[in-house]
């Protein structure tokens, strides 16, 4: 296996589990980031906040008119951020 398939990047074949707060069925959630604010449902996709201030640090270097191509971005900040 690669460093990339390990069991610490998975949430295992029981999926999420939520260890606090009221009882939900769903895993989504709102992240307001920089100006931007999406909704994230964390069943489904990779998001990590931590990742925030690389996600600026990219969308600055971005200038007027370039194309951008973001690949692996999860829920897509980087792009939302440079829009």
């Amino acid at each position: 296996t690669t460093s990339l398939s390990t069991t610490d990047r998975s949430p295992g074949s029981s999926g999420l589990v939520q260890i606090a707060g009221p009882k939900r069925a769903q895993f989504i959630t709102s992240h307001y980031e920089y100006g931007v604010k999406c909704v994230v449902d964390l069943s489904h996709t990779f998001f990590s906040p931590r990742m925030a201030p690389e996600r600026l640090r990219l969308s600055q270097q971005v200038a007027r008119g370039e194309r951008v191509l973001v690949v692996f971005a999860g829920v897509g900040m980087e792009a939302l951020q440079i829009v």
